[in-house]
């Protein structure tokens, strides 16, 4: 997925990098935060995993409890966002499409999301 912006730049990897903020928007996870690492359930899922960033990419690597999991990939540049989520969840049919639901709502409203949360955290 791409999202374009003309306030899209490194700034937002702070932004990108914490899971109380891209998960639940971007999955509709609940999560806690503990020492760098992160838990929650994406539906009925129960996940773990840690966020790596560099200057322009964030990495989520997320495990599920019994399963595989997967990894979402955020690189930033000048005016650009490109999300790869690669994630390997055993979804029945209804849950598949309520992830892709969410994942399309993300879309739509990342502008306004992002711009809410710059000004929560003054970047």
């Amino acid at each position: 997925m791409e999202l374009y912006g003309k306030d899209y730049d490194e700034k937002l990897i702070q932004i990108f990098a914490d899971p109380k903020f891209l998960l639940p928007n971007l999955l509709g996870a609940t999560i806690q935060v503990n020492n760098g690492f992160f838990e929650g359930k994406i539906l009925k899922y129960e996940i773990h995993g840690r966020v790596f960033t560099s200057t322009t990419t964030v990495t989520y690597v997320i495990f599920l409890k019994k399963e595989n999991g997967g990894k979402i990939k955020i690189i930033i540049a000048e005016g650009r966002l490109t999300m790869d989520i690669e994630i390997i969840i055993p979804f029945e049919k209804l849950n598949s499409w309520k992830i892709k639901r969410k994942i399309d709502e993300f879309k739509k409203k990342a502008d306004e999301l992002i711009r809410l949360e710059r000004i929560v955290r003054k970047v």
